[in-house]
């Protein structure tokens, strides 16, 4: 009972954080003048602070350094948290050039390639190391690429940290961070969802991918069926992350370049509101959450999950793919690579 009594008490705390880091930095923004104003490729229609997404930063850098610090490399993963979220802050402040935060993007997720590198049966481990490196970099940018939406990739955030909660033991340090993801998403939503006094900022949504890279590159070296139901939560943000991308590289589009070219935008823009949309993102994640912990405590052989997860995911690329076809890119023809 006491342990069950502390770890809400925690829980509390790290979503007191995150609304609180939230709430003050929205004033120091708005003062500032670090605001997202209206434009044609924008969705919002009033200007608004960005950054809010700070409180979240602190409250996992803290809990990344206490669950690894005995014996683990709680340092230099939280160190690479705080870069990475870092640059992210300072592209809310002031734009950062793209080269420069894909560098910082680099050094900050580096410790986490080097904690849980990518098949590490092999007879070196630099091609799991790179692996490794490359998909937390993706992962870093999936989830910025995909903040445009009020909630959207908070509550994928927050469905992703209760099912690695829920597949994980209670005594994994992943699973820490699962539960402090969970509640420091929870902290920050009413800032955002369903209307926008703050937005999550590039600080936030750099400190949401790292957690999400964190906790698949761990699920990946713990092996067997977990290392597969990982997937199921990451299924929405990163299938239209990558067919978008597909897609704007097929056009000869600038990757980084600011567009309108994903489908909860292309939604939005055609009338639905940001509500709907990120609810509708969240059902889909709802069931694959659902199918991955009922895996899990039906004990499922790992090749069954491989099977799975490869199921969802191509039923998910034709279902993104059709729904293209329903909203269809509306906007003007951009510069090209």
């Amino acid at each position: 009972m006491m342990a069950i009594d502390l770890a809400l008490v925690l829980c509390a705390s790290c979503a007191g954080v995150a609304f609180a880091g939230g709430w003050l930095f929205a004033r120091l923004a708005g003062r500032r003048g670090w605001v997202d104003a209206p434009e044609h490729r924008r969705l919002h229609r009033t200007p608004t602070p960005r950054g809010g997404g700070i409180g979240i930063a602190a409250v996992l850098a803290t809990v990344v350094f206490a669950a690894y610090a005995k014996g683990g490399p709680g340092v230099s993963l939280a160190g690479g948290l705080l870069v990475t979220a870092g640059a992210g802050l300072v592209d809310d402040i002031r734009p950062l050039a793209p080269a420069a935060k894909l560098f910082a993007q680099a050094v900050g997720t580096l410790p986490l390639a080097l904690a849980w590198p990518l098949a590490p049966q092999l007879a070196t481990p630099v091609p799991g190391i790179v692996a490794a490196w490359l998909l937390a970099i993706g992962l870093v940018n999936a989830w910025n690429f995909m903040d445009g939406s009020n909630g959207l990739v908070t509550l994928q955030a927050l469905l992703l940290g209760a099912c690695v909660a829920a597949v994980l033991p209670a005594t994994d340090a992943g699973g820490a961070v699962a539960w402090a993801l969970v509640a420091a998403c929870i902290g920050f939503l009413p800032l955002n969802f369903p209307r926008a006094r703050v937005f999550l900022g590039d600080v936030g949504s750099h400190a949401l991918g790292f957690a999400a890279a964190l906790l698949l590159l761990q699920a990946a070296a713990r092996g067997g069926a977990t290392a597969a139901l990982v997937w199921l939560p990451l299924s929405a943000v990163l299938i239209d992350a990558g067919v978008t991308l597909g897609g704007r590289l097929r056009r000869g589009c600038i990757p980084w370049q600011a567009h309108r070219d994903h489908l909860y935008q292309r939604i939005i823009a055609a009338g639905v509101g940001h509500s709907a949309v990120a609810l509708a993102f969240a059902s889909w994640t709802l069931v694959v959450v659902g199918l991955a912990v009922a895996l899990a405590a039906g004990g499922a052989d790992p090749s069954l999950a491989w099977a799975v997860a490869g199921g969802v995911y191509g039923v998910g690329v034709v279902t993104r793919l059709a729904a293209g076809y329903r909203w269809p890119i509306t906007e003007p023809p951009e510069s090209k690579a």
